[in-house]
């Protein structure tokens, strides 16, 4: 027996909103990667970039932005990205 598309798709979100409150950052970036919902990715990316910083470093950040294909990321993703590299002292790719 399968679940179907929007009972799933309610799933994902219910879990992504409760992730999300409980400080689970990563696992909730992870249940809006599988609802495709790059919007909602990049905004969380841009509410918690702290705690990932903080949680997982530059890696963990870096990790969260590669969830948002290159040509979907608006300013701020790219920004995240950019200070992220910084941060590990990768300058060309900060620069880029």
């Amino acid at each position: 027996m399968s679940v179907p598309d929007w009972e799933l798709r309610e799933l994902y979100d219910a879990a992504a909103r409760w992730l999300n409150a409980n400080d689970h950052v990563h696992a909730a970036l992870a249940a809006l990667r599988e609802l495709g919902d790059l919007d909602r990715i990049q905004r969380l990316l841009a509410e918690r970039a702290d705690d990932l910083l903080r949680e997982g470093g530059a890696d963990a950040v870096l990790a969260a932005v590669r969830l948002v294909p290159p040509a979907a990321r608006d300013r701020e993703t790219w920004q995240l990205a950019g200070e992220a590299y910084q941060t590990r002292g990768d300058w060309a790719y900060a620069l880029d």
